[in-house]
């Protein structure tokens, strides 16, 4: 069964990926006829409204899937939540618009749209409830939309805005379409936690900080360069997020099944993280080899920062079955508070190593922050697994399946 998840799984994170490379050929179209200074203006928007979004969000990229795993998509949490993210999403939408208005960046006003379409897209209730093509299609959708008007409209911030705009609304309609909730049926009101929402804009800040701390504190060229040399890691780390948020309600529905082995579900966990650490020595090997010819000499200065990176990557990638199991069946509040910490440790160590070593300093404290994740995600599922054997009878303890007891 694991199996057979995995491959249908595998075909979800490509289309998705496939998505986001159609978003990022829109951009390079934007760059090609807008110009750096005007591609900038958009982008320093668009990055804007995605932040705004991830609020808007309220952590239902990571939490959504599982709880319609869970309760299913017209439970009283489910409704709740799709209620409160589409209430901050029109606020924040909104307070956006208001702000650029008075600013007198009347072009860039559509982007708010984003806003609204970040918090009040269904994808994540296509994936809890494992219609994983009608999940991929919004977002298939809006990148195609994003790529041709960018291509088709003429050459300017305001056309450049309302193509994003018109693209996230298209596939928000579509989400949307795709996936209805009736709010009737519903009468109860229940408590939706923010926990998802500061462990995902705590991760936003693990990501950003170091770069913005070398502008600040080194110089423009060393965060220039570590900027681009972490796009590779980074492209890595998007497929490790794809195929956690694609594993959560996988587990979920596994372990309500009656024959549902805990043990066994742990013992993959085991194995997968050995193998998915592995795969990123390939990987590293590859771009180290690259970096110079493809993006030239200056770049090379960051070679030793980008193998460092790439250590940070492998040992994330091997958290990432266990991140799966801590969201699946551990506490929110832990998860939250967790993620909180090490962006508050990782801002607090960069201040600390960059004005002395740089990138490779940058690179050390990202490093540092994920084998911390890592000992806090396997610790949470050794003491997890601890808990399982000790409910179970003295006599099951010693069969095959509860070797690990």
């Amino acid at each position: 069964m694991f199996r057979r998840e995995a491959t249908r799984s595998a075909g979800w994170i490509l289309s998705r990926g496939f998505a986001q490379a159609l978003e990022f050929v829109a951009w390079v179209v934007f760059a090609w006829r807008l110009g750096a200074s005007a591609v900038g203006v958009l982008a320093v928007a668009a990055i804007t409204s995605r932040l705004l979004g991830l609020i808007a969000d309220w952590g239902a990229t990571w939490r959504g899937p599982r709880d319609v795993a869970a309760h299913g998509k017209d439970s009283a949490i489910v409704v709740s939540l799709v209620r409160r993210r589409e209430l901050v999403s029109v606020l924040l939408a909104v307070g956006m618009a208001t702000v650029l208005g008075l600013m007198g960046d009347f072009a860039l006003m559509p982007m708010a749209v984003v806003v609204g379409a970040r918090g009040s897209n269904r994808d994540w209730i296509a994936l809890g409830e494992a219609r994983r093509l009608h999940s991929s299609v919004p977002l298939l959708v809006q990148g195609a939309l994003i790529a041709m008007l960018a291509a088709a409209l003429p050459p300017s911030i305001a056309a450049g805005a309302i193509a994003v705009s018109i693209g996230n609304l298209a596939g928000l309609a579509v989400s949307r379409r795709l996936n209805p909730v009736s709010f009737h049926g519903v009468l109860a009101k229940t408590s939706v936690s923010g926990w998802y929402l500061i462990a995902g804009i705590a991760d936003q800040a693990i990501a950003s900080a170091d770069t913005a701390l070398l502008l600040v504190l080194r110089s423009a060229d060393e965060a220039g360069v570590y900027n681009t040399i972490y796009r590779l890691p980074l492209a890595w780390l998007t497929v490790v997020g794809l195929t956690v948020t694609a594993a959560v309600p996988i587990v979920t529905r596994i372990s309500d099944r009656p024959d549902f082995d805990p043990v066994r579900l742990y013992k993959h966990a085991d194995r997968a993280a050995i193998v998915a650490g592995l795969t990123v020595l390939p990987v590293a090997n590859i771009s180290l080899a690259l970096l110079g010819p493809l993006l030239g000499e200056e770049f090379d200065a960051g070679r030793d920062a980008m193998l460092i990176l790439f250590v940070a990557v492998a040992v994330t990638t091997m958290s990432a079955p266990y991140r799966v199991l801590v969201t699946a069946h551990g506490p929110d509040r832990l998860v939250g508070l967790v993620t909180l910490g090490l962006a508050i440790l990782n801002g607090v160590g960069n201040v600390f190593v960059i004005p002395t070593w740089g990138m490779e300093g940058a690179a050390m404290t990202t490093l540092g922050g994920q084998l911390l994740l890592f000992g806090f995600l396997f610790g949470w599922s050794l003491k997890s697994r601890a808990s399982l054997c000790a409910e179970m009878p003295n006599s099951a303890r010693h069969t095959t399946d509860w070797t690990r007891c």
